[in-house]
């Protein structure tokens, strides 16, 4: 599903920076509207921001994620 929210918290490190959905700066109602006229104008490319926006969630911050980052960190260490 494509993603529009305001750029607070960690919201910008899971879209990264806006490649994985629409980025728009707190407070400001013109570029939220702005942000979902994208997404409604441009469908492909919203879609595809969606895509990535699963996959990323899917390897950065799901529990097979996180083990495999854990994981990494251990085996790096006998090195």
């Amino acid at each position: 599903m494509p993603v529009v929210c305001t750029n607070v918290g960690d919201c910008g490190l899971v879209l990264d920076g806006g490649r994985c959905g629409e980025l728009v700066p707190p407070k400001d109602a013109g570029a939220l509207v702005q942000g979902i006229f994208s997404v409604l104008n441009h469908p492909e490319v919203a879609q595809n921001k969606a895509q990535l926006l699963k996959e990323r969630v899917e390897s950065e911050f799901s529990r097979t994620g996180a083990i495999e980052k854990i994981l990494n960190v251990y085996r790096g260490m006998g090195r």
